[in-house]
């Protein structure tokens, strides 16, 4: 599963391994390997080596076994069905598909302002991640450098990345604000492209996370209204002119109303 930081892909993961027959990991390159956290260097199919999987990671052999050893575990022949989730790597999707050998891309998607709220109202457009580095590092941006814009600029680059990966490839996109709105029908499509059917585990923990925001990081406890709306207030019109002005291609794409 690949999804833009703060899209809801932890409570979507933690929904689909509710399932009995599930096992996913959380953002294992991301997460738990350094070369990968702020690194958004382009990789291809083409860039995959047998041995040393990228000749950029040829000194990093613990990195290497890492990686060996996902791919293993993802495609070990276990009753569960197993996966991993990742809000990076969008732009390593052809590399990373040729070392992994995985065969079913979940997306998740959500309204792009209300993922730069997300990430504005917490600061981690600079306290976590430092966007403006990662703008100019890989994609050699020069400028405005309001907080607002900034986000949009990345995640204009990153959601491009995603389209292009559901272009190619079958995939099933979840978009965050319509499962919320109309959960049966939207887990039953998620699960079927998984191949499983709902369980009962997944309905309880939806009817318990729906019921009240709990306003931490990375709460599942969200009510649907605040998911969906609370950008709306958090915005004045200059900076969601702005912000529509720079994605909307995206948001079209993603069928969001500017």
């Amino acid at each position: 599963m690949l999804g833009n930081q703060r899209s809801g892909t932890s409570y979507l993961l933690d929904l689909i391994t509710e399932h009995p027959m599930v096992d996913a990991i959380n953002e294992p390159f991301s997460m738990h390997l350094e070369y990968f956290r702020d690194n958004e260097e382009i990789w291809t199919a083409n860039d995959y080596d047998s041995n040393f999987l990228h000749k950029n990671l040829i000194k990093l052999p613990e990195t290497i076994q890492f990686i060996k050893e996902l791919e293993q575990w993802l495609n070990f022949d276990f009753p569960k069905i197993r996966g991993f989730k990742e809000t990076a790597l969008f732009e390593k999707y052809g590399w990373m598909e040729k070392a992994l050998s995985f065969d079913c891309v979940i997306i998740a998607m959500r309204d792009l302002r209300a993922v730069i709220q997300s990430v504005m109202r917490r600061n981690m457009h600079w306290a976590k991640w430092n966007y403006r580095e990662i703008l100019e590092t890989y994609y050699h941006y020069s400028g405005p450098f309001d907080d607002h814009i900034i986000c949009a600029e990345l995640l204009r680059r990153r959601t491009d990345h995603l389209i292009h990966i559901i272009e190619s490839v079958p995939c099933h996109v979840v978009k965050l604000e319509v499962l919320l709105e109309n959960f049966d029908p939207e887990l039953e499509k998620l699960m079927n492209f998984i191949g499983l059917e709902v369980s009962a585990e997944q309905k309880i923990f939806y009817e318990v996370t729906s019921q009240e925001t709990r306003d931490s990081a990375y709460s599942n406890f969200r009510r649907k209204e605040d998911v969906i709306d609370r950008w709306k207030k958090f915005f004045n019109k200059e900076a969601i002119r702005d912000i529509n002005a720079i994605l909307k291609d995206q948001l079209e794409y993603f069928g969001y109303a500017l």
